[in-house]
């Protein structure tokens, strides 16, 4: 009974790859590789200004500034005493000390592990800090983390007051 519908099936794409005016079938492999190299699954190191196209980031080099514009993914901060300015991000993570991240729309998870940054962000669902002497400015902070001390978190709406076990931050709402 397979046969039955295998063999129509067959003749309908042999028709498609053979009429006149169909692009060539390594066209279409061109175009579907084109699409995936467009949303590459990571960029690494950029170096000037770029377009994230909702790639996830990973910046390890240090002492630079960089600007991402668009939607990006995940971004990962290794290096220190850098500048970032992203237009969106789904997940910031600072491990570097010294950075500055100036978020301009929407920030998903944010998480500070290095000391001495400073995350100017406009709306951001959560923001964890885990480590020292970082200062948080932000329009809205969903939920609020924090376990490192010395920071400083000033903030308009979202949530009420911080979570974890941090000592000596400083909270403005």
């Amino acid at each position: 009974m397979r046969s039955r519908y295998c063999l129509p099936l067959l003749a309908a794409f042999a028709a498609a790859g053979c009429s006149s005016g169909d692009a060539p079938v390594s066209g279409a492999v061109e175009a579907a590789s084109g699409d995936a190299a467009a949303a590459s699954p990571t960029l690494r190191d950029p170096r000037e200004r770029t377009d994230c196209d909702g790639r996830d980031v990973e910046i390890g080099y240090s002492d630079a500034s960089i600007v991402l514009d668009g939607r990006c993914g995940r971004m990962t901060l290794g290096g220190s005493r850098l500048a970032v300015n992203v237009d969106e991000a789904e997940a910031i993570e600072v491990t570097g000390d010294e950075v500055t991240v100036i978020n301009n729309r929407k920030a998903g998870i944010v998480v500070a592990h290095g000391d001495g940054g400073t995350l100017n962000l406009t709306d951001a669902d959560e923001v964890t800090l885990h480590g020292s002497r970082n200062t948080v400015l932000a329009f809205r902070i969903g939920r609020l983390r924090i376990e490192g001390s010395g920071n400083t978190v000033n903030w308009n709406e979202g949530a009420t007051t911080a979570d974890g076990d941090g000592r000596d931050n400083t909270l403005i709402r």
